[in-house]
């Protein structure tokens, strides 16, 4: 396998100057740094991201931790664009993407502890927040950057990236008043989900705007399947 001397032999170049171009080092010239490049990909030299790691102590990996939802396989499938997302963003900036997944019945924070303690990745996304999420006050404590899908209640600020359930529920609410539906079924994750938590106050709200009562038995909780829907359709 190609490394870095030998690029820098071929190039009449210093290891330096070579290591530096790859990075796309200011203080190299352009030319400089699209010849090293030029080699590199025709020798095909790829970086040795366990040295750089102990050397440096940065993995240039991001983790996603994504909880499954049940024991079965097909729940997971709608991460996929999650997933897809991710990992173009990492790619664009020099950094890989690694999934963490933890089952149901793991413990949350002794599953987030395990995962620092490997001290395998650089920041981390977390998702499925719950309220009072105490993973957040844990990774405030260590000090490691990370960011959050969806928001949770606790007394600090953390960075995050989220979206308007409730807004999202009470607009497909009303959409399907607006088609003659009267009974609508609402399918959440766990009642401590904070996502689910604000969809069902905005599907309560559409119902309440539309003078609509609301049967407890068609708002669920757990992955969506064609049992869970065939179920409602009979009631």
């Amino acid at each position: 396998m190609a490394n870095l001397k030998q690029i820098a032999a071929e190039l009449s170049l210093s290891v330096t100057t070579v290591s530096r171009a790859l990075k796309d080092g200011p203080e190299v010239h352009p030319s400089t740094v699209a010849r090293v490049k030029e080699v590199a990909n025709r020798v095909g030299y790829v970086p040795d991201h366990h040295g750089r790691a102990l050397k440096t102590g940065r993995t240039m990996t991001l983790t996603a931790v994504l909880p499954m939802e049940t024991s079965d396989y097909l729940s997971d499938l709608a991460k996929l664009p999650l997933i897809e997302g991710m990992t173009l963003a990492a790619r664009q900036t020099g950094y890989s993407l690694s999934i963490y997944s933890t089952t149901p019945d793991d413990d949350p924070v002794e599953s987030m502890r395990r995962l620092l303690q490997a001290r395998s990745a650089d920041g981390l996304i977390i998702t499925r927040m719950v309220s009072g999420d105490p993973r957040i006050k844990l990774l405030l404590d260590q000090g490691i950057p990370f960011v959050t899908f969806g928001r949770t209640d606790v007394d600090a600020a953390y960075p995050y990236v989220d979206i308007d359930n409730e807004q999202i529920a009470y607009d497909a609410t009303r959409r399907l008043m607006g088609k003659g539906c009267r009974r609508i079924a609402l399918q959440l994750l766990v009642a401590k989900d904070q996502a689910s938590a604000a969809r069902l106050k905005g599907y309560q709200r559409a119902m309440a705007e539309a003078g609509l009562p609301i049967d407890q038995s068609l708002i669920g909780h757990g992955t969506f399947t064609m049992e869970s829907s065939a179920a409602w359709f009979d009631r």
